[in-house]
């Protein structure tokens, strides 16, 4: 491929396109991973308040000892995302963009269900791993793609 350059007065502001492209693609990558975090956290928080189909137990709730009636628990099955019973894993549920190529997402933040969140990514003795930032990460990986991408189309197409 060849390219052929005629003098033009709009030669520069192609040039300048040109200079600030490096700069730009940067800051579209980081927009793509943003774009992508936020999904990710939706559609973990989303999966994560679907009907479970584990074991039903009963669940104490109360402050100080004063245990109020139990409630009715319906728990995850290992091949589903955890079922909700705090909130504190959920509530933890984020992501960060490091530079422009770094996407960081994960549970656990400022010590908030740190362990939970390990256990069950990984499993216990007595419980299966739920994976479900793992799963989520999966499911949504050519999104996470696409994402980065349209926003590169856009910086380029300018």
């Amino acid at each position: 491929m060849t390219f052929k350059l005629i003098e033009d007065p709009s030669n520069e502001k192609t040039r300048n396109h040109f200079k600030e492209l490096p700069k730009n693609i940067s800051q579209a990558i980081r927009r793509g991973a943003y774009i992508s975090g936020k999904q990710l956290v939706a559609t973990l928080k989303k999966d994560m308040s679907t009907k479970k189909s584990g074991k039903s137990y009963k669940v104490y709730t109360g402050v100080g000892g004063a245990l109020k009636r139990p409630r009715l628990h319906k728990a995850s099955s290992p091949r589903e995302t955890p079922a909700v019973i705090t909130g504190k894993f959920r509530k933890s549920i984020d992501f960060a963009v490091l530079g422009n190529s770094t996407l960081e997402f994960g549970s656990g933040s400022e010590g908030l269900a740190k362990d939970y969140a390990k256990v069950l990514e990984l499993g216990s003795s007595k419980m299966a791993a739920r994976q479900p930032l793992g799963r989520t990460v999966k499911k949504l990986q050519n999104q996470v793609r696409t994402n980065i991408k349209k926003e590169i189309d856009k910086v380029c197409k300018q």
